[in-house]
C-alpha cells in the first residue's frame, strides 16, 4: 500500500464536518465488546488513545478508577471536553498526544486504541505506537486494539464483486494493517489473548442490506445490529478487529 501524507490526515481531523465514525450502530458494537472485556479485568487505570470525542471514553471510564484520554486534534480535543463536562465523569483527564512524536508519560493497566493507529500514515509509524504502547503498560497489562485490516476489508469487496455491488474503498485518510505483517510483529511484545471480527454486522450491512434494497442499502441496520451479536461468522469480513494482547 502507499503511505498516506500525515499533513492531509491531521487537516482531516480538524475539519469541523469531520465524524469519527457515521455508522453509529457499529460504534455501539465496538464500544460493547471492548466494555464488557474492561469489566473482565481489574483496571485502576486506563489510557484511551485516540479517543476522539470521548463518547465511548465516558463509557470505558465506569470500568476504571482513572482513565486518561489522548487525541491530537484540536477540534476533537475541544468536543471532548464539552462531552465529559455534560456527562459529569469526574475521572477522566483529555490530554493532546501526538502518538508518533509525544512520549506517554505515565504507565497503565490498560490502554485502548480505537481506530487510531490506522491514522499513522505507515507501517513504520504504527510499529513505533505499538511499541510505545507496550512500553507504557504496567506488568501483565492488556492493549486492546481495535484497529482495521486490509485483508477483511478486500474479503468483503470480493463478495461484493460476486454479487455485482461496488467496491468500497479503503477512506484516503486510513492506513490499514496487513494482517500477516502485523500478527509476526505483535508476537515480539505480546501475548495474543483473543481476537474478535464484526464479520457478521459487516456482511449484514455491507452485502445483504444492498441485496436487499438497493435504494436505501442501510435500512434494516438497526435490525442487523442485533442479529450480529450471534457471531456466526468466522471468517473476517469487514476491516475492524480486535485484540486483546497481553504484555509480554
Amino acid at each position: 500500500m502507499d503511505k498516506k501524507d500525515l499533513i492531509v490526515i491531521k487537516k482531516h481531523w480538524e475539519d469541523i464536518k469531520t465524524d469519527s465514525l457515521k455508522d453509529k450502530n457499529l460504534q455501539i458494537i465496538e464500544r460493547s465488546a471492548i466494555g464488557d472485556l474492561l469489566n473482565n479485568f481489574k483496571v485502576d487505570t486506563l489510557a484511551d488513545i485516540g479517543c476522539g470525542n470521548c463518547e465511548d471514553t465516558v463509557f470505558f471510564s465506569q470500568s476504571a478508577k482513572f482513565v486518561d484520554a489522548f487525541d491530537y486534534s484540536e477540534k476533537m480535543i475541544k468536543t471532548a471536553n464539552k462531552i465529559i463536562s455534560e456527562s459529569n465523569a469526574k475521572n477522566i483527564k483529555i490530554t493532546k498526544l501526538d502518538l508518533i512524536n509525544d512520549p506517554i508519560i505515565n504507565s497503565y493497566d490498560t490502554i485502548i486504541t480505537k481506530r487510531a493507529l490506522i491514522n499513522l500514515g505507515n507501517f513504520e509509524n504504527q510499529k513505533k505506537a505499538i511499541v510505545k504502547i507496550h512500553n507504557s503498560l504496567n506488568e501483565n497489562g492488556y492493549y486492546l486494539m481495535l484497529e482495521c485490516s486490509v485483508n477483511g476489508l478486500n474479503n468483503m469487496n470480493s463478495i461484493r464483486k460476486s454479487l455485482s455491488l461496488n467496491e468500497i474503498s479503503m477512506p484516503f485518510h486510513n492506513y490499514h494493517f496487513e494482517m500477516d505483517q502485523l500478527l509476526k510483529f505483535l508476537k515480539n511484545y505480546f501475548k495474543i489473548k483473543s481476537v474478535r471480527y464484526f464479520s457478521d454486522y459487516f456482511f449484514l450491512t455491507r452485502i445483504v442490506g444492498p441485496l436487499i434494497n438497493k435504494d436505501e442499502p442501510y435500512k434494516y441496520d438497526n435490525l442487523f445490529k442485533e442479529l450480529s451479536i450471534m457471531e456466526l461468522i468466522e471468517k473476517q469480513i469487514g476491516p475492524q478487529f480486535l485484540f486483546v494482547l497481553k504484555k509480554k
